[in-house]
């Protein structure tokens, strides 16, 4: 008797199991993205920091690229403050000016080639032309990076800058794949 009761129980647990398997074939986007995670979230990061700079770069999982660039230095009382993001190439340098948003104790922006604001499902928000520009040449195949030299200087709604002593907050990246 006790062995026709196992035969039964065994059968119970892989019904359920199958059950489970097929339910969530439904649920479950399978498309190379970890879990329900829209596109936008970062599939491989590194990060730097030099004095009151911080920056990280990010490979987003629909294979983008963006640049998260932080700054906690002497201008984060200023009522408004900008970056100059300077990233020099094998075939030149590339430079742009890009206002940021005030966080607590510092400024913060976002430069990307993908999308900027977005949401589960779609984006709200593309990177500007001048953010495709500039990181135009940050990958050279799909969901790889290139090595990266990025220097960043900041400045004021008064015109007061701080670029390191006139040597600019530099920031060399590898290769990540």
């Amino acid at each position: 008797m006790e062995n026709r009761t196992n035969f039964f129980y065994c059968k119970k647990s892989t019904f359920w199991l199958i059950a489970i398997m097929l339910i969530s074939t439904f649920f479950v986007k399978i498309d190379g993205f970890s879990s329900n995670y829209p596109a936008d979230l970062p599939k491989r990061s590194d990060f730097q920091s030099h004095g009151p700079a911080h920056i990280q770069r990010d490979l987003q999982y629909s294979g983008a690229i963006a640049l998260n660039v932080e700054y906690r230095g002497e201008l984060s009382k200023s009522s408004s403050v900008a970056v100059v993001l300077k990233i020099i190439y094998h075939d030149g340098i590339r430079e742009a000016l890009f206002e940021m948003t005030p966080v607590e104790g510092g400024w913060t922006t976002r430069v990307t080639n993908g999308c900027l604001v977005g949401m589960m499902g779609g984006c709200q928000t593309q990177g500007t032309d001048e953010m495709k520009d500039l990181l135009f040449w940050a990958s050279r195949v799909p969901m790889t990076l290139n090595a990266l030299h990025v220097e960043l200087a900041f400045v004021d709604d008064q015109g007061k800058w701080d670029n390191n002593n006139g040597s600019n907050y530099i920031f060399v990246f590898g290769e990540l794949n």
